[in-house]
């Protein structure tokens, strides 16, 4: 991705890093398909630590790579992820493509060829095979289903809510 998608804002946006304000692990990628090139995940951490591993952002912000004991963003609920991004005004869209896995976010996506046949499942289709949905896509995320809105950056729970459990 662009730095303009992640670090700086465009019109009318919230950068996707600076806007996050909480202290949970993020993975190393986004899902872009059913495979990531990377596995694990990363935080943000006050400015003296170096734990893992981790380096200076600048003089009061570092990073460091998490081990599984540390709280993820993966770990919250569709609700929570979402309230999180709307703290702030960051992409809701963005936070389930980096909070979730390939499983939970498929319905965000397309495949190029509308031959294939997803009912086969995905197992040896990479990242090139798919396209994001221009529009409304869907998660399903531990029996609950979102659809996404990403022109108002907004979701609605359609299956499983909190509400109705």
């Amino acid at each position: 991705e662009k730095d303009t998608d992640l670090c700086r804002a465009q019109p009318g946006k919230v950068p996707f890093y600076p806007g996050q304000k909480h202290n949970l692990c993020m993975p190393f990628e986004k899902v872009t398909g059913p495979t990531k090139a990377n596995a694990g995940s990363w935080c943000y951490t006050w400015g003296e630590c170096n734990e893992n591993g981790g380096e200076h952002v600048s003089d009061w912000v570092s990073w460091k790579p998490c081990t599984e004991h540390d709280p993820q963003m993966l770990d919250l609920d569709p609700s929570e992820l979402i309230a999180e991004a709307h703290k702030t005004g960051v992409d809701i869209a963005d936070m389930v493509l980096r909070a979730y896995s390939w499983e939970e976010v498929q319905g965000m996506f397309e495949p190029v060829d509308k031959r294939i046949d997803l009912s086969k499942g995905t197992e040896g289709l990479g990242a090139a095979n798919f396209v994001r949905k221009q529009r409304n896509g869907r998660i399903n995320v531990r029996n609950q289903t979102w659809e996404i809105h990403e022109v108002t950056n907004s979701a609605i729970c359609l299956n499983g809510c909190p509400d109705q459990q």
